[in-house]
């Protein structure tokens, strides 16, 4: 039981890097946001029914208050900013390096969570955010030479800052979505989970169909003629998610970014099998150096 959230993680992981690629294909026919909102509209009655069905075991949960509604909520909404922001770099650079940027969330997890819920980081995680941070600043430098000129340039270039904004947005949510599930009390982790997934899922239904409709009607007329693909997106969006909020109800947020970065192993695989994409040198270095912050920080765990 003690590393049960380990392979919850792993699992979770999987199936995030299968939805974001089903997402890439999705959104050459939508917009980002309709490719977004694909992954919730179409998740809920998977989530739904997998709700129902630990309900017919016998599992209870306790009164739902305002805190973890609030919580759900700042979850809901920073996790919408954040899935934009992720299916928008693939315009920018290639699948894999589009899933390592965003794999910043899990330091950014650490420091977040230190300032937002007074998470304290020991030494040894210290070390880890600097490697990984190192290992981003060279992804970012794949094609010009390791100067100050050169990394100011990279790191304040559009990809890089939508990818470091999709990371801290997704930090944010990890961190909302751990403290919302530890509001709860029930007779099981999967009950207390399921219940804040369902929740903050409904409220991302709700701000995505009126985002859609005021702002983005016509999309809402593609997705009907893609159905096919966004029932793949929401059923590994449904299993992804299912696996992501049962790990972060038993472990801290932090630990289960960090092991969730195996998910950048996941995507390099992918990207060289499915889209045919090539990795250079620096870029490989950069995610080596990213998978070491990962070691080290799940020795100290």
């Amino acid at each position: 039981m003690d590393y049960l959230w380990v392979y919850i993680t792993i699992f979770a992981a999987l199936f995030q890097v299968i939805r974001v690629a089903l997402q890439k294909n999705l959104n050459q026919k939508l917009s980002s946001t309709a490719t977004t909102a694909v992954r919730y509209i179409f998740g809920l009655p998977f989530i739904l029914a997998y709700f129902i069905y630990l309900k017919s075991l016998g599992y209870q949960i306790s009164f739902i208050n305002n805190h973890f509604l609030f919580l759900c909520f700042v979850a809901g909404f920073f996790q919408i900013v954040a899935t934009i922001l992720l299916v928008k770099i693939f315009s920018y650079r290639n699948f894999a390096i589009g899933i390592t940027y965003s794999n910043t969330e899990a330091l950014q997890t650490i420091i977040l969570g230190f300032f937002l819920f007074a998470e304290t980081v020991a030494f040894i995680g210290i070390i880890a955010i600097i490697i990984g941070t190192l290992g981003i600043l060279i992804i970012s430098l794949t094609e010009n030479k390791l100067n100050f000129p050169n990394l100011f340039s990279s790191i304040t270039s559009k990809s890089a800052i939508m990818g470091l904004s999709s990371g801290a947005t997704f930090a944010i949510c990890a961190l909302s979505i751990r403290e919302a599930s530890l509001s709860l009390e029930g007779s099981n982790f999967m009950i207390i989970s399921a219940t804040t997934l369902i929740t903050t899922l409904t409220m991302q239904i709700f701000m995505m169909l009126i985002y859609l409709a005021f702002r983005q009607k016509h999309e809402l007329r593609k997705i009907t003629k893609n159905l096919k693909l966004s029932l793949l997106v929401g059923l590994t969006s449904a299993i992804g998610s299912i696996g992501w909020f049962s790990a972060m109800t038993l472990q801290k947020a932090a630990y289960i970014k960090t092991v969730g970065q195996i998910q950048l192993i996941f995507a390099l695989f992918i990207s060289k099998k499915l889209y045919k994409e090539k990795q250079n040198p620096k870029e490989l270095i950069g995610i080596a150096l990213i998978a070491l912050s990962i070691l080290v920080l799940i020795n100290k765990a």
